[in-house]
């Protein structure tokens, strides 16, 4: 007995000593594999939040290269224009022939109302830029219920960090910054975009940015547009807004209505202005007036009608100065003139922000 319990032993020695071996390799590997993938991640740097700079994002990394741009601008802004890519064509130069106020557009692709709030902390607390005014373009999605934390913003911890306090420790706000940058190069979501990003590049055989901003953060060229721009007519633009019908109608009936917590971000947003001594403009965007008329009846509709009654409700409680530019006919847009059911080409843009800056002074019964 003792000699068979001996050679048992030995042999429960073996085949530990054996799958102790597996695991260590298991766990080289793995090291191994997540090491290969951060750094495909870093050089690829899909969302521009790494310092290596080898390639040009190829998709939109807007937020990294707005603050960007405006850090380096040796003249700070004394206007702030806020919104989604909605409000990207808006020129701040023909904001300044209006009003005489230097200006910079600091509209974000997919924005919802905790970009506006962190963007603006970030400009002036960070960057010490003290606007006079601030337009921001809004619409019911930026209000939207579901998704309650902006992904997009996930990637930007210098900026997320600002949705929740104004008071940043700067030990806990690096280290927060630096452990969220390593866990987003290992993230399956960047990955996929660095996939993206490389089957763009064997697409269209270079390393492009497939949009443009100019010093000044307005839109310049966006691939999108200039490709809607080749195939504009009455019928591509009727079939783009049947497509938008359909997309609207299945979108909002799970839309999960209106966000309280993207409801308070605004708040938060007039309560800095106001202590800041900001004027905040709130712009509510135009949509094509074929998709408005489609959606009648339609879930769309009903929510909207109740985001119209809130945002008048914050305007009033709030301090903030509301323009409702929902309908073309209020600055005299042109239905032609879009390239697709929300976005405008320059000429409606600037038709709105001439209109805005109309019933700003109205509003505040001064000239700027």
């Amino acid at each position: 007995m003792s000699e068979a319990g001996n050679n048992l032993g030995a042999g429960d020695v073996e085949q530990s000593a054996s799958a102790g071996k597996h695991v260590r390799w298991i766990i080289l590997w793995f090291v191994i594999l997540c090491g290969a993938v951060l750094t495909v991640n870093m050089v690829i740097n899909p969302y521009g939040i790494y310092p290596f700079r080898v390639l040009k994002p190829v998709i939109w990394v807007d937020r990294r290269e707005k603050i960007d741009l405006l850090a380096s601008r040796a003249e700070k802004p004394e206007l702030i224009i806020l919104g989604s890519s909605r409000m990207m064509r808006v020129a701040p130069e023909t904001i300044q022939a209006l009003t005489g106020q230097r200006g910079f557009n600091l509209a974000v692709n997919h924005a919802r109302t905790e970009d506006f709030l962190s963007l603006l902390r970030y400009c002036v607390l960070k960057l010490d830029i003290q606007p006079r005014t601030v337009i921001v373009g809004l619409d019911i999605h930026a209000f939207r219920g579901y998704y309650q934390s902006d992904n997009l913003l996930k990637y930007y911890p210098e900026l997320s960090y600002y949705i929740e306090s104004e008071q940043i420790n700067p030990l806990l706000f690096s280290m927060n910054v630096g452990w969220i940058k390593f866990t987003k190069g290992l993230s399956y979501h960047q990955t996929a975009m660095s996939v993206r990003a490389v089957r763009q590049y064997l697409e269209r055989g270079k390393w492009e940015s497939s949009y443009k901003f100019d010093s000044l953060g307005t839109l310049v060229y966006n691939a999108s547009e200039e490709s809607a721009a080749d195939r504009t007519g009455p019928e591509k633009l009727r079939v783009a807004l049947v497509q938008a019908e359909r997309t609207y109608r299945n979108d909002f009936a799970s839309f999960g209505g209106i966000s309280e917590f993207r409801t308070e971000c605004f708040r938060k947003l007039a309560a800095l202005c106001r202590k800041r001594g900001i004027h905040l403009v709130a712009v509510m965007l135009p949509y094509h007036p074929q998709l408005l008329k489609s959606l009648k009846g339609s879930d769309f509709e009903r929510l909207n009608a109740e985001w119209n009654t809130l945002m008048h409700r914050l305007a009033a409680s709030e301090g903030v100065v509301l323009v409702d530019a929902q309908n073309i006919d209020s600055f005299g847009g042109d239905p032609d003139k879009f390239y697709d059911e929300i976005h405008m080409f320059a000429e409606n843009s600037n038709r709105m922000a001439d209109y805005v800056l109309k019933q700003m002074e109205q509003e505040v019964h001064h000239s700027f």
